[in-house]
C-alpha cells in the first residue's frame, strides 16, 4: 500500500510511490544500459580538455596577484563510451600524479588529503592543479590517470598536459 496520495496537476490523484519509481526506472535502465555496454567493454578514460596552452606570462601574473601566490588549472577526467556517452552509474577513486619540467615552478595537486588519487561521482572526476614558483615558455605539467582495471577491461592510462605558451 502507498504511503500517501498527492493532487497532481489539479485534478488526479496520484500514488506518490509509483511516481518515484517511474522516475527512478528510467534513470536506472539508462544506467544499466551504459553498465552493459561497459560490461562489453565499450569504455575508456579521457580528458576533457586533453591539453592546455596558459601562456607564462598570464600564469606568473595571476600568481603574483593571488593572496596565496597560487595559480589554478582544472582537468577533468570522464569515464565514457565509444560514442563519447558519460558512464553515468561509475563512482570511485583512481590514482593520479603530476610531474612538470619547470626549472624554477613547481605545479601540485591542490587538494593535499587526496593528492594521490581523484575521486569519480557519477562518471566523472575533477583534479584542481596548483602552480607556484615562476614559469617559462615550453614548460610542461603533466596530469596522469592511472586507469588500471574497471569491469574486467583492463584500460590505458591517460594524461591532461599543460604545454606552457608564449604570450609575450
Amino acid at each position: 500500500m502507498s504511503r500517501y496520495w498527492v493532487e497532481h496537476r489539479g485534478g488526479t490523484w496520484t500514488d506518490v510511490d509509483l511516481t518515484a519509481n517511474h522516475f527512478q526506472l528510467e534513470e536506472n535502465v539508462e544506467k544499466n544500459r551504459l553498465r552493459a555496454l561497459a560490461m562489453s567493454g565499450d569504455l575508456v578514460f579521457v580528458a576533457v580538455p586533453e591539453t592546455a596552452t596558459n601562456g607564462y606570462g598570464a600564469i606568473n601574473d595571476a600568481i603574483a596577484a593571488a593572496d596565496d601566490d597560487t595559480f589554478r588549472q582544472v582537468a577533468t577526467f570522464e569515464l565514457r563510451n565509444a560514442a563519447g556517452e558519460v558512464h553515468k552509474w561509475y563512482s570511485g577513486t583512481r590514482t593520479i600524479g603530476v610531474a612538470d619540467d619547470s626549472s624554477s615552478g613547481t605545479a601540485a595537486i591542490a587538494d593535499t588529503a587526496t593528492a594521490t588519487s581523484v575521486k569519480f561521482v557519477d562518471g566523472v572526476g575533477t583534479v584542481t592543479l596548483e602552480y607556484t614558483g615562476t614559469w617559462a615558455a615550453a614548460e610542461e605539467v603533466v596530469l596522469t590517470l592511472t586507469a588500471g582495471d574497471v569491469l574486467g577491461t583492463t584500460l590505458g592510462n591517460k594524461t591532461f598536459t599543460d604545454t606552457i605558451a608564449d604570450d609575450d
